[in-house]
């Protein structure tokens, strides 16, 4: 049907306002609903590193699906390659 590559890209450019428009909606009511930093750069700061955080997240399943040919391998694939890249993100440094 069509090539891994083009399917790859493409469904992440057709969903991608989807993507981005939740996590400035999430955002926006979240932030001053909690009652954070007040400055709209602050804000703003939240609503970029959100929608980055759901367009990567996005993206990692769009690879695990183009990559595997069936549920039963998707499923057997992911993790593996998940946990590493989880405990090497850096989440879990020390700051001292």
């Amino acid at each position: 049907m069509y090539r891994v590559d083009a399917y790859f890209v493409m469904r992440n450019v057709a969903e991608t306002p989807i993507f981005i428009f939740i996590p400035v909606f999430y955002g926006l009511i979240i932030y001053y609903l909690i009652g954070l930093n007040p400055p709209f750069d602050a804000c703003l700061y939240l609503i970029v590193v959100g929608i980055a955080i759901s367009l990567v997240g996005v993206s990692y399943g769009y690879f695990i699906s183009a990559v595997c040919n069936n549920t039963d391998l998707a499923l057997a694939v992911g993790p593996p390659i998940f946990i590493p890249l989880q405990l090497l993100g850096g989440y879990y440094l020390n700051n001292k």
